[in-house]
């Protein structure tokens, strides 16, 4: 077996930090190398390939959110002295007679 790059070994180290991403992975890999999954026609690996990057789009997205989530909390002060911006005190313009 070859040696793995340094390149290689992050994407190893990336992937196995993210277990569900992983598995994604390995399935769309599985369609892709026609592992005997029973797909015979071109239609039926084409609707589980889609199906697959749909479920992948939504773990990388729903993850990112959640990082995001953890990383606005820290960036954003929470003794209380935070103004936030509420409804408007003006009554407007006033109409114009006709």
């Amino acid at each position: 077996m070859l040696p793995l790059s340094q390149e290689d070994q992050e994407l190893l180290s990336r992937l196995n930090s993210r277990p569900d991403l992983k598995n994604r992975v390995k399935s769309v890999l599985s369609i892709a190398c026609d592992d005997g999954d029973g797909i015979v026609r071109a239609d039926e690996a084409e609707s589980r390939i889609i199906e697959e990057i749909r479920r992948m789009g939504n773990d990388v997205l729903t993850e990112w959110a959640e990082s995001r989530v953890e990383k606005s909390g820290t960036d954003f002060p929470t003794d209380g002295d935070i103004t936030r911006s509420g409804q408007k005190k003006s009554i407007g313009t006033a109409h114009s007679e006709r």
